[in-house]
C-alpha cells in the first residue's frame, strides 16, 4: 500500500482468503488530524487610550539611547513598544477556526451570510429582516448537501 501520509497506516495483516489467493488487510486512521493553534493576541486599536502612550514613549527617550548599542536600543524600543500596548491598548484573545475541508468557499459565504441575517434579525426585530432570515437557512443546508 502506498500513503503520502505513513503514519496514518498502523497495521496490516495477511489473511487466507475463500480461494487461492490471500487478502491484504490494513488498519488505516481515516479521520482528518487536527493540530490546534494556540490563541493569538490581537489588540483593539480603535479602543486606545491616547492619552498615556506618548508619555510612556518618553521613557525610551530618557533613558539616554546615544550610549547604547543598536541592538540594545531595539530591544528597549520593542520592550516599550510592547508595554504600553499592553497597558494602553485592550486585546482579545482569538483561536482559530477549525476549517473543514469538505465546506467549500461558496458554502461558507452562505453560512456567513445566514449568521449575519440572523444577527440582523434579532438585534432589529423588524419582519423584513425575520423572513430573509428563515429563507436563508433552507438554501444553505441545500447547498452543503
Amino acid at each position: 500500500m502506498f500513503s503520502s501520509n505513513p503514519n496514518t497506516v498502523h497495521a496490516h495483516n495477511v489473511t487466507p482468503a475463500i480461494s487461492d489467493y490471500d487478502a491484504i488487510l490494513f488498519e488505516v486512521d481515516l479521520s482528518p488530524q487536527n493540530t490546534p493553534k494556540p490563541p493569538r493576541k490581537v489588540y483593539q486599536f480603535h479602543k486606545a487610550e491616547n492619552d498615556g502612550l506618548p508619555s510612556f514613549s518618553n521613557q525610551y527617550l530618557v533613558s539616554d539611547p546615544g550610549k547604547a548599542s543598536v541592538k540594545d536600543n531595539w530591544y528597549k524600543i520593542s520592550k516599550s513598544i510592547r508595554e504600553a500596548m499592553d497597558k494602553y491598548i485592550p486585546h482579545r484573545m482569538l483561536k482559530a477556526k477549525r476549517h473543514l475541508p469538505w465546506v467549500s468557499p461558496p458554502d461558507k459565504h452562505m453560512m456567513n451570510k445566514r449568521d449575519r441575517a440572523h444577527k440582523k434579525a434579532r438585534r432589529s426585530g423588524k419582519p423584513k429582516y425575520r423572513l430573509t432570515f428563515k429563507r436563508l437557512p433552507n438554501t444553505t443546508v441545500k447547498r452543503v448537501r
